[in-house]
């Protein structure tokens, strides 16, 4: 009969985390977020005086939810979702002749593999672990009334913490390992997170960025192995994420001019705007403002500066809290008040 291994514990779920990544990259496997209750990573967990106490071997422990991770090889769970969207597509297809179709040489990488994590939040109480003797019932039975006691007074008891066990090599089924896996395991976190901040910053030559990763990999990944894909991803591969990033990055635009729109018609509507004697109209606004004469040589580019200005505010927007948000709205009221004094409304009304 197989004796249970014994489970690892760590204080912070980041712990488990740096354990679960430097796992992947010893075994060449991936790990996917399965099921996750909701409120497992709260600041702090309380314990109750009904609440059930396990055992892990001869100490005792508070329960408070598991997280599950799958081998990213292993069951399909989104099977009804590509059911729906393949029938979408053919019908589109069938009412359009021009929309494009591409046979799939392998439908999907999932291959029913067995391995999984299960990470669980508890408190352990170790200062009532119970020796194996044949009175163990009892001093089980004596450790769960003094703790329970402990928590009816409002007493603190053990540690805050993470039990999990990792997957051995045996626990995966049908699919490759070793160095055939290190052909095709997915890109490490920390060469996409670089490659999505090279494509942020303007890059989107696969070539270039290809051999700025290599440079990244090995000064500070200390990566030797040019054949593992984890962290030298093919020209293909990189391709496919600066196209991703790309179409993340329009429609984070996309966004901003949205809130912008949002913002600007907040402005119209506030009482304060409609009392004025200004009236604003957007269009003829910009449209005059283009041709306005430089008045001086560096009028041209404080103008550009400002309107550079205006669009890291339009990014940064959507990120901030509300009280930050509004602090900046009250901002932006104040300098225009301020500064539509020094404008005649002719100026502005542009004639």
């Amino acid at each position: 009969m197989e004796v249970p291994r014994e489970k690892e514990f760590v204080n912070t779920y980041k712990q488990f985390l740096e354990q679960l990544h430097q796992h992947e990259v010893e075994t060449s496997t991936k790990y996917v977020l399965d099921k996750a209750p909701k409120n497992f990573l709260q600041s702090k967990v309380y314990p109750t005086p009904i609440q059930h106490i396990y055992w892990q071997n001869d100490l005792p422990y508070y329960h408070f939810g598991s997280r599950r991770y799958i081998c990213h090889q292993g069951k399909d769970t989104n099977i009804q979702k590509k059911r729906k969207y393949e029938e979408e597509r053919d019908r589109k297809a069938h009412e359009d002749s021009l929309i494009k179709r591409y046979n799939r040489t392998q439908i999907t990488k999932k291959l029913d593999c067995p391995a999984s994590i299960i990470v669980t939040r508890v408190i352990r109480i170790p200062e009532h672990k119970v020796s194996g003797n044949a009175s163990e019932k009892y001093k089980r039975l004596k450790a769960i009334e003094v703790i329970k006691k402990k928590i009816e007074n409002g007493e603190d008891v053990g540690e805050e913490g993470f039990f999990f066990n990792m997957p051995t090599v045996d626990d995966h089924k049908n699919h490759f390992f070793g160095k055939i896996a290190a052909l095709t395991e997915p890109v490490d976190s920390r060469v996409s997170d670089y490659i999505n901040q090279l494509i942020t910053r303007g890059e989107r030559n696969a070539v270039v960025i290809s051999k700025q990763v290599q440079s990244f990999v090995e000064s500070d990944l200390q990566g030797t192995d040019q054949l593992r894909r984890r962290f030298y991803p093919n020209l293909s591969t990189v391709k496919r994420i600066i196209s991703s990033t790309k179409s993340k990055l329009k429609s984070q635009i996309d966004q901003d001019q949205h809130n912008v729109e949002m913002f600007v018609k907040g402005l119209d509507e506030d009482d304060n705007y409609k009392d004025s004697a200004l009236e604003i109209d957007e269009g003829p606004c910009i449209s005059q403002c283009k041709e306005l004469p430089s008045r001086g040589s560096n009028r041209t580019q404080l103008i550009n500066e400002c309107n550079s200005t205006f669009s890291a505010l339009q990014t940064i927007q959507c990120h901030l809290e509300e009280n930050d948000l509004k602090d900046l709205n009250n901002t932006l009221k104040e300098i225009y008040n301020n500064l539509s004094s020094k404008v005649s409304t002719n100026e502005l009304n542009g004639s």
